[in-house]
């Protein structure tokens, strides 16, 4: 996946979602937690909230209108950041992910304009 391609899917799906005015990015690796069948029918009360999860866990069985997967993986992002930023980006511990909050803005800041 190059960062043109992710851009186009993400400009796809916020055409599509402009009535909402909120999104939740939630980048998630490894494996699914057991409890979050429930934690997606959750998303599906918050109708007003787009959920977008970059993941690698691949698509739940149960995907709610309000939700969107793309297929994403922790070297994927690594390469993607290192190219957006400039500087080199290796995660290798999902747990880690949460630090890069400040990259994953630079990486989609340009689908804001459909959430402000």
């Amino acid at each position: 996946m190059d960062l043109q391609f992710l851009i186009k899917e993400l400009n796809e799906y916020c055409m599509k979602k402009r009535e909402n005015s909120i999104v939740i990015i939630i980048p998630y690796f490894g494996k699914w937690p057991a409890w979050f069948e429930y934690f997606l029918l959750s998303c599906s009360y918050n109708s007003s909230v787009d959920w977008l999860l970059f993941t690698d866990c691949g698509k739940p069985a149960e995907i709610y209108e309000n939700t969107r997967f793309i297929d994403f993986t922790l070297d994927e992002f690594n390469k993607l950041a290192s190219q957006k930023t400039g500087i080199e980006i290796n995660i290798k511990n999902p747990y880690k992910f949460s630090y890069s909050k400040l990259v994953i803005f630079l990486i989609i800041h340009q689908n804001k304009q459909y959430y402000l």
